[in-house]
């Protein structure tokens, strides 16, 4: 069951990867030195692990697509404002692409354009989920692991870029520590996804853990003896909506008694 997540999230994420896959596999050092001049390729610095980080993480997005095919979604629907933001990303990419068979812009021009449609999506394809916990008050359905891995990753993307940009250079006849800012400018997609990913990350860390806090203990069964079989903490659902732990304490000492 794919219930509890966000259709228009999973489309549109994998839509972002689509187009941040192809911005870094290009901009990679040894595929863009042959489809362009070295001028522009030094115009941006993609490393090999941004290129691995983009090719991976649109295979696990694939992935959940395609359970959102095949398992219950409990009649989870792409919106339509999700299917009107596909087109106009379409068209948009359509209309680089002929201005760049045309020769009125540059192909460097087109491919810049794709990672900032990835920019876009990842702002937006957040904001479904969020209103849909907010909307069932519950996270439920919505994996706190992959958002504490995701938040990880977004501060780890920034601290490369930070440790990239320490410079030993010279003053004088002395060495010193140096920062160079270029490191930031020479990637913007890479930066402003970093932290993108952090503050929706710590959004969903806040909807969790603070202001919609599942059940901890949960009523799955009453057994002849009175007893009451327990859910663990990875096994729970919410028994109602906006059931508090206290409640579900309570409830559970009902039971025994």
């Amino acid at each position: 069951s794919v219930v509890g997540l966000s259709l228009d999230y999973v489309f549109l994420n994998w839509i972002g990867f689509v187009c941040y896959s192809s911005y870094s596999l290009v901009y990679s050092s040894w595929l863009c030195d042959t489809l362009f001049s070295q001028a522009e390729c030094q115009s941006t610095v993609v490393h090999s692990n941004d290129v691995a980080f983009a090719i991976h993480a649109l295979f696990p997005c694939t992935i959940i697509a395609i359970q959102c095919i095949r398992y219950e979604r409990g009649g989870a629907v792409v919106s339509q404002w999700a299917k009107v933001l596909f087109g106009a990303i379409v068209f948009g990419v359509a209309i680089l692409i002929i201005l760049s068979i045309t020769k009125v812009i540059s192909w460097m021009v087109l491919l810049q354009g794709v990672g900032y449609v990835k920019m876009l999506i990842s702002f937006v394809k957040y904001m479904p989920q969020a209103l849909e916990n907010y909307r069932r008050k519950s996270t439920s359905g919505w994996s706190i692991g992959n958002v504490l891995l995701d938040l990880g990753g977004g501060v780890f993307s920034f601290l490369q870029m930070i440790i990239d940009g320490i410079r030993i250079i010279s003053i004088g006849s002395h060495g010193g520590m140096g920062f160079d800012g270029g490191e930031f400018s020479s990637n913007i997609p890479k930066l402003v996804l970093g932290l993108e990913s952090i503050g929706f990350d710590v959004l969903f860390v806040v909807q969790h853990y603070i202001l919609y806090p599942s059940a901890r203990l949960i009523v799955t069964e009453v057994k002849n003896t009175g007893s009451a079989a327990v859910k663990s903490p990875e096994e729970r659902q919410p028994l109602l909506s906006g059931v508090s732990d206290s409640m579900a304490g309570q409830l559970v000492a009902d039971v025994e008694v």
